[in-house]
């Protein structure tokens, strides 16, 4: 599993540093993918973090960052960070997310991490040819991330 979630991050970096190479006179396509690579360079340096987590989780010394995280525009941000890799694997994406931005208290790093596990095991267990939706709607006590695929492993859900 370690080995997955550092992958990830790195595969992403990889597709997105593809792009970038063939569509280099693409200014739009050349923002975009520096961004991606951008937050992906950062999701790994993070992973590294959580891997150091796991020896502060034993010893009960882990602090979470509770603060004020748009959910909208994280969740966005991470799911465009498995464009490439989806488009590699001939999976399709799509996004349910409002318009509206809203904001909730919680540990952003975390939230993110939440995200990207779910998306990458869904992108995981996906043939080819198959779809992965993430839909994000928010309810009067929070929000709910739902992620299903057409892959062969359950619906998964964060609320």
């Amino acid at each position: 599993m370690l080995s997955h979630d550092l992958r990830t991050p790195l595969s992403a970096i990889l597709g997105w540093a593809r792009i970038l190479r063939d569509r280099q006179r693409d200014e739009q396509i050349v923002r975009q993918s520096a961004e991606v690579i951008e937050r992906n360079v950062i999701i790994q340096l993070e992973l590294i973090e959580e891997i150091l987590d796991i020896s502060r989780i034993s010893t009960a010394r882990l602090d979470l960052n509770i603060e004020r995280v748009n959910i909208r525009e994280t969740t966005i941000m991470t799911l465009e960070s498995f464009e490439p890799i989806a488009a590699a694997k001939g999976v399709r994406i799509a996004r349910g997310v409002p318009d509206e931005e809203r904001t909730a208290a919680l540990d952003a790093r975390r939230f993110q991490q939440i995200i990207w596990n779910l998306v990458s095991n869904a992108l995981k267990f996906t043939d080819a040819g198959g779809w992965v939706r993430a839909t994000l709607t928010y309810c009067d006590d929070g929000f709910q991330f739902i992620i299903a695929d057409t892959g062969k492993a359950q619906k998964v859900g964060l609320r």
